[in-house]
């Protein structure tokens, strides 16, 4: 499970901060709720977003990095950023993944990864008219041999199917429901993120959208509230794959 910080004051969800003392807190609460990795962003990617400077979300992000490295307990932690200036000094300050949801626009991103052996996060972002499962397959093959060519090792690349970053809601029902398919022509591990994606946000439609995520085999689900994913995920996992 992979839990959520916001180190920007305009987060979609409404759970942005750029305290580092209180993000600290807010991931020792995600790490006590069930939390396996902390996913840690210092620009919204909300529609209407401001973009920030590269200098602005280096400033966001690093003392925020510093601060989780020393109360998280040892949580790995990833950097959702798509500027390579921050990837590296993030990686450089003990980040372990790089969380690209750009579509990997800047290879150097790759580059970057594969030099301080982290793991790279592809994420597809519906910039195709119209969103189909077919397209987010070739788009994420696409951009798994173009991190390869940049030296990244296959088996440090994680897909993400980009749910929410696409137009309309069916387009994410569908992503949803493309997961199998996604995941097995893709042939990498699947991150998922429908956290606050669906039902206007409800954290019942998120517990939902959980569950049919794991229950279709994603292996990483990314989310704000954790204690209520870890449950319902683990309820998924139990009836898939069969165990009490």
């Amino acid at each position: 499970m992979m839990g959520i910080l916001n180190a920007t004051p305009d987060s979609f969800s409404g759970d942005g901060c750029v305290d580092p003392p209180s993000l600290a807190a807010r991931a020792r609460a995600l790490a006590d709720e069930g939390a396996d990795v902390l996913d840690l962003g210092g620009e919204s990617t909300r529609p209407g977003a401001i973009a920030v400077s590269e200098q602005e979300e280096l400033e966001r992000v690093l003392p925020a990095l510093a601060a989780l490295r020393q109360e998280a307990g040892g949580l790995p932690i990833s950097v959702d950023t798509t500027k390579a200036a921050v990837a590296e000094a993030a990686v450089v300050a003990g980040a372990t993944i790089v969380n690209d949801v750009s579509g990997l626009r800047d290879a150097r991103l790759a580059e970057i990864a594969a030099r301080h052996g982290a793991w790279l996060v592809l994420m597809y972002n519906g910039r195709e008219r119209q969103t189909t499962v077919s397209a987010a397959i070739q788009s994420l093959l696409e951009m798994a041999e173009r991190a390869q060519r940049a030296g990244m090792p296959r088996e440090r690349l994680i897909a993400d199917p980009g749910i929410g970053f696409v137009r309309t809601p069916a387009e994410n029902f569908e992503l949803l429901r493309g997961i199998p398919a996604i995941k097995d022509a893709v042939g990498l591990p699947l991150l998922v993120g429908p956290s606050r994606k669906f039902g206007r946000g409800k954290p019942e439609a998120t517990a939902a959208a959980v569950a049919i995520a794991t229950f279709l085999g994603a292996d990483v689900v990314r989310v704000h509230d954790v204690a209520g994913a870890v449950v319902a995920s683990r309820v998924a996992a139990a009836i898939r794959y069969r165990t009490s």
